[in-house]
């Protein structure tokens, strides 16, 4: 009987933790589409000015696109890091954000099929922080994600990074060929995206561990209802032992 309590115990413990798994899975996927917090991230709007950090030329194509009409084009000009930023405003190329706020940029990126040299060199999806307002103070990189030109697929692929903000303040997101590759080279991006998703994260983290408590407790009630079996099967020995004495 005892046992056969501890195993209805460890198995309303199983569903409680079951439920607040579920509960947080919910969380989690009411904020994981948190705001884009790019200006016209299909690149949509050409009246939308781009920055470039180093050297690039960027313009508006409609022969190439992922999603929508249109993507950005950048060509690489100079021996140099260069490429555009993704950007909140078209008067701003930095994004405000929280020391420890977690946040999550992508960006599909495509090469152009003729012209380019992919034998050398990489692109990167750049995200680094400053520690004072308007892109001052320290300087530390929150997060990269990098595809070398030789492992590029022809056609289009997504390069994501997620990094925390260690200082704050000020955030600022690159999509940018590293001085190696050749000048020249052509590259279109589309459904570019900075999102904050600390909350998500969270979210996350309380679901994780909602799901290993369920299976732990599962586990105790497995191991509860074994030992109920156990102890009915000594239980009809012990009677049989009586009866025969």
């Amino acid at each position: 009987a005892t046992a056969d309590g501890k195993a209805v115990t460890a198995t309303t413990n199983a569903a409680t933790a079951d439920a607040k798994a579920v509960l947080a899975q919910d969380t989690l996927d009411a904020v994981a589409s948190s705001v884009n917090l790019v200006i016209s991230p299909n690149f949509e709007d050409t009246w939308v000015p781009r920055y470039v950090f180093g050297s690039a030329t960027l313009a508006y194509v409609s022969s190439e696109k992922y999603q929508g009409t249109q993507s950005l084009e950048f060509e690489k000009t100079v021996a140099t890091w260069g490429g555009p930023y993704l950007a909140p405003t078209p008067s701003e190329r930095r994004f405000t954000v929280k020391g420890g706020d977690v946040i999550t940029a992508k960006v599909w990126i495509k090469p152009k099929s003729t012209g380019n040299d992919m034998s050398v060199g990489y692109v990167q999806l750049w995200l680094r922080t400053w520690s004072l307002p308007g892109g001052s103070g320290t300087l530390i990189d929150a997060a990269t994600s990098q595809i070398t030109n030789t492992s590029m697929a022809a056609g289009w692929q997504e390069l994501t990074a997620t990094g925390t903000s260690l200082w704050g303040m000020s955030l600022e997101v690159f999509i940018l060929a590293d001085p190696a590759t050749v000048v020249g080279n052509t590259y279109y991006i589309d459904a570019a995206s900075v999102e904050n998703v600390t909350v998500a994260y969270a979210a996350q983290t309380t679901a994780d561990t909602g799901v290993s408590n369920a299976a732990t407790a599962q586990g105790t009630a497995n191991t509860g209802v074994t030992n109920a079996a156990t102890a009915d099967a000594k239980a009809v020995t012990a009677t049989t032992n009586a009866a025969t004495a």
